[in-house]
């Protein structure tokens, strides 16, 4: 229900370790049921940056949650370690081979229990028993508790805010999720905006291209206004040629762009650790009815140009 660490919820709470007082502090408080220690920490394998998470029995972190139950239990003893599968394929381990953890007292030779879908913190991810942790960095204490509310959480966040050091942070899952969103909604948002740009800016360049190609035209159009075309014959003729742009360019846009699409699935799956599923859907197709309308929106200007053209003055250009 509500976490305390003594960093900011946008951050992984790898330290500093949160003070015996405050430990206490949260215990006391009223509604809270249950306390969780646990800590991060991070450690360089291989050349690889490795966020490791120590956890103990009764935590709900995903690191922990996401194990089957022998595995969870052998964990939980200290029987040896979990890694993301990325970080498994990357230093080329498997379930029951062992790695060598350097640690601030010296280095500790670990055995690989489970290969999991982690998310990359950082090269990689690692689950590790809290009291392993504890002895291995010679660091007792926790980064960060879980705490879990009988009753009103709101009312007990409120009360171990007023209750705790102003350097603690109180907050919920909720916003833990929220702090570790806020980039990848951001990164999201950014792409689509780039997407929008990308889609204007050719709109402008058809726009351009079409109405260079009836100034260049002129004495052609002006022929065939005198040998009786309308203005509207003119017209739907500017209209055809961006109408077929517009199908072909579409057309190669959906499929290069589901191509890229493909790609950029897996590329983010491997670079997160977690496999992520491709899906076609049927709404791709609005982006080629947007190519489509923006090359007839390119083309009304030079199409009314066109259909404005002075017989005279046409056939008269150079």
């Amino acid at each position: 229900d509500l976490y305390v660490s003594m960093s900011s919820p946008d951050a992984i709470p790898s330290g500093p370790i949160v003070p015996t007082a405050v430990d206490e502090a949260v215990r006391a408080t009223a509604g809270v049921s249950r306390v969780v220690e646990g800590q991060w920490a991070y450690a360089t394998i291989d050349d690889e940056l490795v966020s490791i998470q120590g956890v103990a029995d009764g935590s709900n972190a995903v690191t922990l949650a996401s194990l089957p139950a022998d595995v969870r239990a052998g964990l939980l003893a200290g029987d040896g370690v979990a890694l993301s599968k990325a970080l498994g394929t990357t230093l080329g381990v498997t379930a029951g081979d062992s790695i060598d953890l350097p640690t601030p007292t010296g280095v500790q030779n670990v055995r690989v229990l489970d290969l999991v879908d982690y998310i990359n913190a950082a090269g990689g991810t690692m689950a590790i028993s809290l009291e392993s942790m504890q002895r291995f960095y010679d660091r007792p204490g926790a980064t960060y508790l879980e705490i879990t509310v009988d009753g009103d959480v709101a009312a007990v966040q409120d009360s171990l805010r007023s209750t705790l050091p102003p350097e603690a942070f109180v907050y919920t899952g909720a916003a833990a999720l929220e702090g570790t969103s806020a980039a990848i909604r951001q990164s999201g948002a950014l792409a689509i905006a780039l997407q929008w740009i990308v889609a204007l800016v050719a709109a402008v360049a058809l726009l351009n291209t079409l109405t260079l190609s009836v100034l260049e035209r002129r004495r052609e159009l002006g022929v065939l206004r005198a040998m009786g075309g309308g203005r509207g014959t003119l017209a739907r003729m500017v209209l055809a040629e961006a109408l077929s742009v517009g199908i072909v360019g579409g057309v190669l846009g959906l499929i290069i762009g589901a191509g890229l699409q493909y790609l950029s699935t897996l590329i983010l799956g491997a670079s997160i650790g977690i496999p992520v599923q491709y899906n076609a859907s049927w709404t791709v197709l609005l982006y080629g009815l947007v190519a489509l309308g923006l090359s007839l929106l390119g083309s009304a200007p030079p199409a009314v140009h066109a259909s404005r053209l002075n017989i005279v003055d046409a056939i008269a250009a150079d």
